[in-house]
């Protein structure tokens, strides 16, 4: 049975987690306590058993003037004894049903590994987003980050190019989310990069695109006018990957 996830779900969403992606427990209740109370979840359920999960982040789809909402899944598991059997299959299939019942334009999402993208191309996704590459300069100083300014330099940055746009107090947990992972953000003159490492995750300036990123699975015209617009170029962003 594939249903919405609830607080009561936490224990398994706990296992599932740290058995499929081996993130920490202080990790996974950051995500609980200030992620989840934005999106909604889904869980396969056989005997009592959550058997898989996935996480639908609101957003939208944006080019120029025009804004269609739409859903970024994250976080697909499967427990390993449960592979193979079509569960994660179905569970993005009712996600994908929920999203055209409420008219949303698409459903995108970064596959977690290469050999990930020829799965979801058989579900019914491509190729809609792409990655740029940065040197950034080390020793600047950290800055504050305003989650509302960050939404308005993002649309500065590539309105005209067409990205997935996240609402303010998603863009906050992403801030705290890449604090937590040890990453700084870093003040620039168009307004900002979220940086880890040597990792650029985020930076608010237009580029070339380089390298294949997110995938998209349109809904409707809208989804399928934003891909043909963009020509599989748009830009994605702060994954939490």
């Amino acid at each position: 049975m594939i249903r919405f996830i609830t607080r009561h779900d936490f224990p398994q969403i706990m296992r599932s987690w740290q058995t499929c992606f081996g993130d920490s427990e202080a990790y996974i209740r950051l995500f609980w306590d200030a992620g989840f109370p934005l999106c909604r979840g889904l869980a396969d359920e056989q005997n009592g058993v959550l058997t898989a999960m996935a996480f639908l982040l609101p957003g939208a789809l944006v080019l120029r003037e025009e804004s269609h909402p739409a859903t970024y899944v994250y976080a697909v598991a499967t427990l390993p004894e449960y592979r193979g059997r079509g569960i994660a299959a179905a569970l993005m299939q009712r996600a994908a049903e929920i999203a055209r019942e409420e008219g949303q334009a698409a459903l995108c999402l970064l596959p977690g590994s290469e050999g990930l993208y020829d799965y979801y191309a058989k579900l019914g996704y491509s190729v809609g987003f792409s990655r740029q590459v940065f040197d950034f300069p080390a020793g600047s100083k950290q800055a504050a980050f305003d989650p509302n300014l960050a939404a308005k330099h993002r649309k500065a940055c590539w309105n005209e190019l067409g990205y997935f746009a996240w609402l303010p107090p998603l863009l906050d947990y992403m801030a705290k989310e890449h604090i937590f992972r040890g990453g700084e953000i870093l003040p620039e003159e168009s307004g900002y990069a979220f940086v880890e490492g040597d990792h650029v995750r985020e930076r608010c300036v237009c580029a070339p695109s380089e390298l294949p990123g997110g995938m998209i699975l349109p809904l409707n015209k809208h989804g399928e006018d934003w891909l043909a617009q963009t020509a599989q170029r748009g830009y994605l962003g702060l994954t939490l990957d």
